[in-house]
Order: structure tokens, then sequence, then C-alpha cells
């Protein structure tokens, strides 16, 4: 699989959990200072990223407002709708 899957990602991050990913994955998700993006799945890229992982300190609660401000069902729709009202017919 060469694509993260994007709803897994979205979901460990709403439950406060960092994420290792090797794939692509949208904007608000590689902003985040909570995921860190593999160039590809060697073992040694892998390893030298759950290294970076393992020696961070999380906040939990960081985390999930980060997600629910910006990940969540809400927060989409209110991108959405804001950019919708910007169409003019």
């Amino acid at each position: 699989m060469k694509e993260a899957q994007s709803l897994k990602v979205r979901h460990y991050l709403a439950l406060g959990i960092p994420v290792l990913l090797a794939g692509g994955e949208s904007k608000e998700v590689l902003e985040s200072n909570f995921v860190y993006q593999l160039p590809d799945t060697s073992a040694q890229h892998i390893a030298d990223g759950l290294k970076k992982l393992a020696v961070q300190t999380f906040s939990r609660e960081k985390i999930m407002r980060y997600a629910n401000a910006h990940l969540s069902w809400e927060a989409i729709a209110s991108k959405t709708f804001k950019f919708l009202q910007t169409i003019k017919i």
C-alpha cells in the first residue's frame, strides 16, 4: 500500500495517538506536529521514525484538540461552507 488510510490516521489523532506513516495524506494532517511522514517503508526509515516517536513527549489532550479543530466532520463542514459562500451564482 502506497498511501495512508486517511480515516484510520484521523481516528488515531482523535484518540490522542501520534502517527507514523509512509504515504500520502492531507495537508491538515501533515501540518500537525503529531504525524511523522516517512520517505518510504524501508526498515531503516521505520526504525528512525519509531526512535523519533519514542523520544518525544506528547500531550494526548493537545493531539485530540488539534484533531477536533482541524480534522473533525464539523471542522471540514465549516471549511466547506465558508468556501461555498465565496461562490458567486
